[in-house]
């Protein structure tokens, strides 16, 4: 399995960026593209474990059930 790195538009368009074999090579990617962002651009940068592009996608377009938390 690897980590891809996406830009997701706020229309939810996905872009894939990068695939790295180690956690900690996307995480030094994500940032630097959050970094190189500019102020206005309104994407948002994910890291996503996944065996393939297609289960990634698959994986970032699942609606997730909220977490009840202590206050809750």
């Amino acid at each position: 399995m690897r980590y891809f790195l996406y830009s997701i538009s706020p229309q939810k368009e996905l872009e894939l960026l990068q695939q790295f074999e180690t956690y900690s090579e996307a995480k030094r990617a994500a940032v630097a593209a959050r970094m190189a962002q500019a102020a206005a651009e309104d994407h948002i940068i994910k890291i996503i474990f996944a065996h393939d592009p297609a289960e990634a996608e698959q994986l970032l377009q699942t609606k997730r059930e909220r977490q009840p938390s202590e206050d809750d």
